[in-house]
């Protein structure tokens, strides 16, 4: 008499076969979940290589193209007319053509390369979310397709989002990365016929809300300019001495363009500007002051 084996539970069939039930099709829908999570290589390396293996195709192309000119402008080869296209020799046309098709493949290669290039690589705390979910779940992708994680010095974000240095200074407490009030919930994913007893959670992940996080950075700037604009009127109100007004406004403007630096993502030229229309503020309340004394 025989009997029929007993089937794994939901959760020890989940544990040994991730890749069953999980693989690229669960995976692909938690990189696309959020940009801090989808992280590629840039292979800088094999881009060299191709850049080098193209421009060394037209090295030769163009090589081939001088000694045809040589050729045709010896004095013991036919009249060519080497001032025209339309008389041109067929074969030079043709390695002329042949020369604009290496050029343009080349060309294309060489711009996108310097877009992934002015990229800057992903930062740890990204890089760590993406081996994170590796390590959760194990064998879930093949080790080594999964194996492009550990290239850390060739990561970028696919999608790079400008962060404020004000914003990246209040992710690095956990108080505020983990607040209820700065994350939501995403899309619902997706889940295989299967999922239901595989164990797999999707709100295992936290998900910033970044408008709220955006909101509450301006509303934090917006704060600090107000009163980089109130206090110092009011002690330039009550202080009488020139020189004590004008170091007061030299600390002030310092501060202004400390803060400025530090909270936005304004180039040097571009604070500089709006650091002199805040002296110019100043300045212009310390005359009217004077007068009225």
């Amino acid at each position: 008499m025989s009997t029929a084996s007993k089937s794994p539970r939901p959760s020890e069939e989940f544990q040994t076969k991730p890749w069953k039930y999980l693989g690229y099709p669960v995976f692909s829908q938690w990189l696309a979940s959020d940009h801090d999570f989808f992280l590629v290589r840039r292979f800088d390396s094999l881009n060299a290589r191709v850049i080098l293996m193209l421009q060394w195709e037209i090295v030769l192309l163009e090589d081939k193209l001088a000694q045809m000119d040589r050729q045709r402008s010896a004095l013991t080869f036919d009249d060519v007319h080497n001032g025209s296209f339309e008389d041109d020799d067929p074969a030079r046309l043709a390695l002329i053509r042949e020369i604009y098709t290496k050029l343009k493949r080349y060309n294309d290669f060489i711009a996108q390369h310097s877009a992934l290039k002015e990229r800057p690589l992903s930062k740890m705390r990204d890089i760590q979310n993406l081996e994170n979910w590796h390590n959760t779940y194990p064998g879930a992708i093949h080790p080594f397709e999964s194996a492009f994680v550990k290239q850390r010095d060739d990561l970028i974000n696919l999608v790079k989002i400008p962060r404020t240095p004000l914003r990246s200074f209040l992710e690095r407490f956990d108080c505020f990365r983990w607040s209820r009030v700065f994350q939501h919930t995403p899309h619902k994913f997706k889940q295989p016929s299967s999922s239901d007893s595989t164990g797999y959670d999707p709100e295992i992940t936290r998900h910033h809300a970044e408008d709220r996080i955006d909101g509450f950075v301006n509303a934090v700037i917006c704060l600090c300019g107000f009163l980089m604009l109130i206090i110092p009127l009011w002690i330039l109100l009550y202080t009488s001495s020139r020189a004590a007004q004008l170091g007061i406004i030299t600390a002030f403007v310092a501060l202004f363009l400390a803060i400025v630096q530090s909270v936005s993502v304004a180039r040097p030229f571009e604070s500089l500007a709006a650091t002199a229309a805040y002296a110019a503020v100043l300045m212009v309340f310390m005359q009217i002051g004077s007068q009225d004394q």
